[in-house]
């Protein structure tokens, strides 16, 4: 395509010089061609004036237009310009001098030709005269004729000389032609790549000027960005002093450009790091070029605040450093919500004392210090006694505040290098680090026991409680946090079995005491599905007569491996399980159809005792319409059965429960409230859910002497019960003493070892025939 275009750019030049060498030589060969009518003009006029006569008078106007043509002609040939329709061109300097010589005999031969004209225009003009006048006009004529074709051969001359010179153009062009066209295949390739440098130069010029005009527009929206970002920005030079910022850095510091721009970052300082802290900075940023982290600052109006800085550092071409460039944000509010969050999360928000998060933390972390260390360590739960009195008494903000008084005497108690934590509800934790020896211990915990037992002054009252504790020790009592945490809460419900207000250290025995419970608790789900159970029975005796009317009903477990299991150790699994309304179910049913089978064969208002656990009750699954109708079915009336109770029922006593215990009223159903004397209910109940019998507690019992404190209760008990109109049931009568004592205390019924153990109903029947 190239060479091409540069063939047709030479044919195009070649056509152009040869039109202007062609109109050259046209223009003077057509000067030739007038200068030629310029000698005939002049031979014309002459022959033309010769041959005129008087009667030719007409021959003369053509003589005058053939001189004024020649007059045109001849000013063409000096000035140039346009005659007998040819363009002819002013003649150039070289013909200047025949032109002058020309012009000025042809002044001459003009007037002499009017001259002639003139004498031979009269008619008394003689033979000899117009000889004379053609003479002289023919002497004229050769002159001029002798300077025309002077001109002409100049012209010609000129002309041949200009043919020449357009040969040697046309030589010269034809070289020329093909010397280009030889420099032009030879520079082909040349070209060519040129070309392809140029296309390239002229890729790059358009890349480069979008990228220029890119780079504007990011520059511009660069420079938006830093007057209008949130985030303060601050350049600096190597030295740390300011050189820019934008108006973030203002707000956020109180420092407004100009007094910014000159002055160090140290007028930021707070005073919070200390040498070392920028000394790290200033080394991480010769090393890397980089720094980022929180700094405490302070602003223009001392107010100190948290910014978490980002810095980085230009650099020149040889390597030295520009500037340094930070961007920081204000995060004051930010970590101090964090830090709000992070202590809601770890801290307990009633006593202030670390939560169970914080403390299984701490905890992790003392054992493994305790590991490197080959040291001991204590993990202390504390239980408060009672605490549900107080909450259900005096109010839950009554007992809130004495869980803060029990965490602030805790926090005296310890070093401050202990942990003291609240795990929920009314438990608190101790993990005591670098313990010597159990002894250390040990004292910390009747400290502790005595400053808790101390009266809790909460508004206008008093309240009081006791704390049970259990203490295991790392390693001996367990090497992981919930082996040490397992162990602990044995040792203190250990110490809750034993009476409360003590500490116990975990044992082993109460790991095996523990695995046994889970084990029955694992049986206890399939027991009732495959008839374990059994009920035994122990007569009630009337004490003034000695009459077997009645007997309590006890629920044996016939374990296939443990044998025989008392109620003791399976009722709380059992009401912990959520299977003892199964399980006191199928205990009513049984003994009411036992109270038929002994009703009919030995005493027809024979009465069964059954208990029935408060669970019952509160679970809502004791369905006294069902009990009732199985009575019915049974033929038996209400009075064939009483039910036994708790006082701790007769106080958490729900609308559910009030509504039970009227049915069985209603029904004939009698009410015996157990264990009497250990618990808080108050008299009122006893009228107000209409009991029939009272039951003094074995505890009261078991030391009955004349003159003791045991026989005046039991006197006042037995007293107080009449006058409301109840019987009374003396458990755990074991001897003969006692059984005396009570009958003169005027005691209804006796029930113990004395007059028979509870066996099974086949003994039982035994029993009955054989006392009667």
């Amino acid at each position: 395509m190239g060479a091409f275009l540069c063939l047709l750019l030479l044919a195009g030049a070649n056509i152009f010089l040869l039109q202007s060498l062609l109109r050259d030589f046209h223009a003077m060969a057509a000067t030739v061609n007038v200068a030629g009518k310029l000698r005939i003009l002049s031979q014309k006029i002459a022959v033309e004036t010769m041959s005129l006569s008087v009667e030719q008078g007409s021959g003369v106007a053509e003589i005058e237009r053939s001189m004024r043509t020649f007059d045109v002609v001849l000013q063409a040939l000096i000035h140039g310009g346009t005659v007998f329709g040819i363009d002819i061109q002013k003649l150039r300097p070289p013909h200047d001098e025949l032109l002058k010589t020309l012009e000025l005999n042809w002044g001459g031969y003009r007037q002499g030709v009017q001259k002639a004209l003139a004498i031979l225009a009269l008619p008394a003009s003689g033979t000899a005269e117009k000889t004379a006048t053609h003479q002289w006009v023919g002497g004229d004529a050769a002159r001029m004729l002798g300077h025309t074709e002077a001109l002409i051969d100049s012209i010609v001359d000129e002309h041949q000389a200009a043919q020449r010179q357009v040969m040697t153009a046309l030589y010269a062009l034809l070289f020329v032609d093909a010397l280009i066209l030889l420099l032009g295949f030879v520079a082909r390739q040349a070209f060519n790549g040129w070309t392809q440098r140029l296309a390239n130069l002229i890729v790059r010029i358009k890349r480069d000027k979008q990228n220029l005009k890119q780079a504007k527009a990011d520059f511009r929206m660069a420079s938006l960005v830093y007057q209008n970002s949130s985030e303060a920005m601050v350049v600096t030079d190597p030295e740390g002093v300011i050189v820019n910022v934008n108006p973030a850095f203002s707000a956020i510091t109180g420092y407004s450009a100009n007094e910014a721009l000159g002055a160090k970052l140290s007028i930021l300082h707070s005073g919070r790091h200390d040498a070392a802290f920028y000394q790290a900075m200033w080394q991480s940023l010769l090393a890397t070029g980089k720094w980022e982290g929180e700094i405490w600052n302070r602003s223009k109006d001392g107010r100190e605040y948290v910014e978490r800085i980002v810095i980085n550092t230009s650099y020149n071409d040889d390597g030295s450093v520009q500037c340094r460039i930070g961007l920081f944000s204000d995060v004051t509010q930010k970590i101090q919500s964090e830090a709000l969050i992070w202590r809601q999360a770890h801290y307990d928000h009633l006593t202030g004392v670390p939560n169970r998060k914080l403390f299984q933390d701490r905890l992790d972390g003392a054992i493994a210090r305790s590991s490197l260390s080959r040291g001991r360590m204590a993990l202390v739960l504390l239980d408060l006694d009672f605490f549900k009195e107080v909450n259900d008494t005096m109010g839950h903000g009554m007992g809130d505040e004495l869980l803060k008084e029990v965490a602030a005497r805790l926090g005296k108690c310890v070093r401050a290098t202990d942990t003291v934590a609240r795990l929920g509800g009314d438990e608190f934790t101790l993990i005591l680090e670098e313990v010597e020896d159990t002894e250390v211990v040990e004292r910390l915990c009747r400290d502790i026991l005595q400053a808790l037992a101390q009266p809790y002054q909460l508004a206008e009252d008093v309240a009081s409680i006791s704390t049970s504790m259990g203490v295991s020790f790392y390693p001996d009592d367990g090497r992981t946090a919930q082996e040490l945490l397992t162990n602990v809460d044995l040792a203190m419900y250990a110490a809750k079995e034993r009476g409360r207000n003590q500490f116990c250290c975990f044992t082993p025995q109460m790991r095996q005491t523990a695995d046994k419970r889970r084990r029955l608790l694992r049986d206890l789900v399939n027991a009732l599905r495959e008839g374990q159970f059994v009920l035994h029975y122990q007569p009630i005796v009337e004490l003034s007569t000695g009459y077997i009317r009645k007997a309590e009903a006890l629920i044996r477990w016939n374990h296939p491996e443990l044998g025989l299991v008392g109620p003791v150790d399976f009722i709380p699994f059992a009401e912990d399980a959520g299977i003892i309304v199964k399980i006191g179910d199928w205990a009513f049913r049984e003994a009411a159809r036992q109270a038929a089978l002994w009703r009919k064969s030995y005493c027809n208002d024979f009465q069964i005792s059954v208990n029935v656990s408060p669970a019952q009750f509160m679970a809502g699954g004791l369905s006294d319409t069902e009990w009732l109708g199985h009575l019915k079915a049974l033929d038996l009336t209400g009075d064939s059965i009483v039910v036994e109770i708790t006082e701790g029922l007769l106080m958490d006593a729900t609308a559910q429960v009030s509504r039970n215990l009227l049915a069985f009223r209603d029904a004939g159903i009698q009410v015996a409230l157990d264990d009497f004397g250990t618990g808080y209910s108050s008299l009122s109940y006893l009228k107000k859910f209409n009991i029939d019998y009272i039951k003094i507690d074995r505890s009261f019992v078991c030391n009955l002497a004349p003159g003791t404190g045991d026989i005046a209760l039991c006197e006042a008990i037995i007293v107080m019960a009449h006058r409301l109109g109840l019987k009374v049931i003396a458990e755990g009568v074991e001897t003969v003493e006692q059984r005396n004592l009570l009958m003169q205390a005027g005691c209804d019924y006796g029930q113990g070892h004395l007059f028979s153990a509870p066996v099974d109903a086949e003994s039982f029947s035994t029993f009955l025939v054989t006392s009667a």
